[in-house]
Parts: C-alpha cells; sequence; structure tokens
C-alpha cells in the first residue's frame, strides 16, 4: 500500500479508529514504515450502520 484515505461518521469514531489502527499497523509494517492516511470525519457513508470506509491505493513492483 501508498496510501490510504480513511473517512469515519462523526468525532467519536476517531479514537476508536486510531486505537484499532495501533493495533494492526504494527503487525502490518513491522519497521514502522506506514504509509500516508488523510483521516476525515463525516456526517454519514451511504448505510446507517456503517462507520468507517477505508480507500486504500496500492503499487505493483
Amino acid at each position: 500500500m501508498v496510501e490510504f484515505t480513511t473517512y469515519v461518521v462523526g468525532r467519536p469514531s476517531v479514537e476508536g479508529y486510531l486505537r484499532g489502527r495501533s493495533e494492526v499497523y504494527p503487525n502490518i509494517y513491522p519497521n514502522g514504515d506506514f504509509p500516508p492516511n488523510t483521516l476525515l470525519v463525516v456526517a454519514g457513508l451511504v448505510h446507517e450502520d456503517y462507520l468507517v470506509e477505508i480507500k486504500a491505493v496500492a503499487a505493483l513492483p
């Protein structure tokens, strides 16, 4: 992955997202070289039960 864009619904969702990311990213990127991540707070997503949407951009060698 070379870039992430993350949409979270409402400011209360930010803390949970960051906590989850801090648990997962070190396993995926053990050297700590995380790709850039733009984090946006939005009013809602297409389905009212969805709280997070993540767009990932990957590049092949």
